[in-house]
This record gives C-alpha cells, sequence and structure tokens, in this order.
C-alpha cells in the first residue's frame, strides 16, 4: 500500500498489528489501497467496557479502536493525462529546397491543404497507429517550402477528435487526444514558419466545443483570468496555441468562410458534389469535407458579360488505408488495428494564383500525392 509505505518511511517503523489494523479498516470502509493517497494519522487503541447480563452478573470485554485520517489519491489531480495546450516548439529546417518559378506577374498563390484529420487510436501492444498519413503531411510541409506561397490555408479537419464523436466509442481511442494535439501542432508550426496561414473549423474540429457543451456545459467558454479577448482553454485555438503562431483561426463550422479575393474563397463544406457547390455560389470556392479531388466549371450569364466560375476540392491529407474511424473502418478484434482497406478518397493539395484586386480568374492546380511523393507540374515532392 503505497500511502502506508510513505507514512512509514515519515513516522519511522510502523509495527506489523498496525499494518493489518488500517488494511482491516478500509477493508470494511470498502476503501481501496489504490485510492489512498497519503496516510496523515493512525490512531489505534485498547480499552474495557462492562456489562451486566439479565441474570445482574458483570462480564469485563477487552475492545480495540482504531482510526485513519487519509488524503484521497485524486487529491493533486487524477494520474491519467490531461489535455492541456501542447508544449511549444522552435522550428528549425534542414537544408535548402528548391525554388518554384514565381507566379505570374500581378498574381499571388494560396496552397491549399484539406482535411488532415490527425488522430490516433492505440492498439493492444500499446503503439498507436495515425488516421492521418504522416508521410502525406511531410510532402505538404516541403512543397510548402519549394512553392514560398503568399498564404496557406488549412480547409479544416485538422484534428479527427473520435473520442469526443457522437458515434460509436472504441476503446483504443483513449488517452489520444493529447498525443494528436501535440502532432497537429508541430505540423502547424512548421507551415506557419513559411507562410501567414488561416485554419478553418471543420466539422470534426467542432466535436471538441460540443463535447464540452453536452457534457460540461458549465464550464463551456471559460478562459485563463483576466484574458476577456482570448479563446476559452478547452478550444481548438488556445490548445494549439493558433496566436503564438500568427495563425488565424476562422470558427463556426459550417458558416466559416475566408474571403482570399473578391472572386475565390475558402470554405470546409458540406455538400460531397462540386456541382452542388456551384448552385449555391457566385465565386470560385475551393472547399474540404468530401477527401475526394475534383472540380467543376459553370459560366453564369453576368450584367458584365460571361463569368466562368469553379468549384474544387483537393482531396484529403489523412489516411486512405482505412484507418479512419468511420462506417467504413473496421477493427481487427485480436490486435485492436485497423484492417487496411483502400478508399475511394484522393490525396493531395491544392496551388491556386488568384489576383488579390480579385479580377482576373483563379487558376486551379491539383498536386496529387501518392505513398509520401508530391507531384506538381514537373515536380516530385517526396516527404523530409
Amino acid at each position: 500500500m503505497a500511502g502506508l509505505s510513505e507514512y512509514a518511511a515519515r513516522e519511522g517503523p510502523t509495527p506489523e498489528t498496525t499494518i493489518k489494523a488500517v488494511a482491516d479498516l478500509l477493508h470494511r470502509a470498502g476503501v481501496e489501497a489504490g485510492e489512498v493517497g497519503r496516510i496523515e494519522k493512525v490512531r489505534l487503541s485498547e480499552y474495557q467496557s462492562a456489562y451486566k447480563d439479565a441474570d445482574g452478573e458483570a462480564h469485563i470485554l477487552d475492545l480495540k479502536a482504531a482510526s485513519v485520517v487519509l488524503t484521497p489519491a485524486w487529491e493533486n489531480g487524477p494520474e491519467w493525462p490531461v489535455v492541456q495546450p501542447a508544449a511549444p516548439i522552435t522550428v528549425k529546417f534542414a537544408g535548402t529546397a528548391r525554388k518554384a518559378p514565381p507566379a505570374a506577374e500581378g498574381m499571388q498563390r494560396l496552397l491549399v491543404l484539406p482535411d488532415p484529420q490527425i488522430g490516433f487510436r492505440l492498439g493492444y501492444d500499446g503503439d498507436p497507429e495515425p488516421f492521418h498519413d504522416e508521410a502525406a503531411l511531410a510532402a505538404a510541409v516541403t512543397f510548402a517550402r519549394i512553392l514560398k506561397p503568399d498564404r496557406i490555408i488549412c480547409l479544416g479537419d485538422l484534428l479527427d477528435l473520435p473520442a469526443q464523436g457522437r458515434f460509436r466509442q472504441e476503446p483504443s481511442f483513449a488517452l489520444c487526444t493529447q498525443r494528436a494535439i501535440d502532432a497537429a501542432y508541430e505540423w502547424l508550426a512548421a507551415l506557419a514558419a513559411i507562410a501567414p496561414m488561416d485554419l478553418i473549423e471543420g466539422n470534426h474540429d467542432a466535436r471538441l466545443g460540443n463535447y464540452v457543451r453536452d457534457n460540461a456545459a458549465a464550464s463551456f467558454g471559460l478562459k485563463r483570468a483576466n484574458t476577456p479577448d482570448s479563446w476559452p482553454v478547452m478550444s481548438i485555438s488556445a490548445l494549439l496555441r493558433l496566436d503564438e503562431l500568427g495563425i488565424t483561426y476562422h470558427p463556426g463550422y459550417p458558416t466559416g468562410i475566408v474571403w482570399i479575393c473578391r472572386n475565390l474563397a475558402a470554405v470546409h463544406g458540406t455538400k460531397l458534389k462540386m456541382s452542388q457547390v456551384l448552385s449555391d455560389e457566385t465565386v470560385c470556392i475551393v472547399q474540404g469535407h468530401t477527401h475526394k479531388a475534383a472540380i467543376e466549371y459553370r459560366q453564369r450569364r453576368t450584367f458584365d458579360g460571361p463569368a466562368l466560375m469553379w468549384a474544387a476540392s483537393p482531396g484529403c491529407l489523412c489516411s486512405v488505408n482505412g484507418s479512419v474511424p468511420g462506417v467504413n473502418a473496421g477493427i481487427d478484434d485480436r490486435t485492436g488495428r485497423s484492417i487496411n482497406r483502400p478508399q475511394d478518397w484522393h490525396q493531395g493539395v491544392a496551388c491556386i494564383s488568384f489576383d488579390p484586386d480579385g479580377i482576373k480568374m483563379p487558376i486551379y492546380e491539383f498536386a496529387p500525392i501518392k505513398n509520401g511523393e508530391l507531384r506538381w507540374r514537373d515536380y516530385i515532392v517526396e516527404a523530409k
């Protein structure tokens, strides 16, 4: 018993009778040994008591008493790791990266990163299995160094957050949220060191706030003392230290939108077909959510003449082998890991050349990724 060992070390040798008395007392009280944090005081006493029976004969009883003053094991907080902000890091890139040709005169470049869904499950052997594709994420950072975009945007679902979702829970999700937050922070820190960055809230990112609302409503929106303009402590922005990284967070799924210029906007999205997206929009739109690479064009009649626009999705950066939790994912009961099953999802990123004044039509270029190898024009970019 850890608490009694600590008591003995503090008070000196402890007689066996004392150990037995404390153990018996805890057992009768229904207190498990693991629930005891620190034993403050132990008191044992012996005394006699007398009584008379029905015949008036006196009897003497030898009695013992024991009392223990203790503190519970949870007094100083839980033993398991709690979700907290990622530890800050300093980003240093090794070597130099090849430089892409500059954008056309008067145009700027936007690097678009879709749906990483960073997360983990723990197999029965204790090793983490990622939902995201670490090689694809690394290739995206290397490509950013080559492209040197004027701006970077992540279309949302940065985190998967299955433990905070409303679907069936796997025991393997336990204790993985902090690991996901730390991994996402490191990836964002590398990207933010290259260019100004925006992050849109996706439906998976929104799980955290919804979970707090549903399970700890009284704690929703709590902030650090005397910081009225800060993000709540249990928010994506606070846990990922986005303000420190200089990353602009756009909450409010599904309504969050980032206007890149007058004729180009980015959203996480709710629709699965680009034709459905174009039916609602009058500008070029890039969105995530679908995990499929697609683009569709439409020309509309306007006062100034025909206007060509498009809606596009650059796919995803998460795993496409069945490890992402969902209705099409299966778990091997022998290992606790996902069963490999290729999905009709497409890994990639996009480069968009846009006119800051919104006069020229944005030009969309899809850069597919396979096995950690990204292809853009004549460039072959590998994860480093």
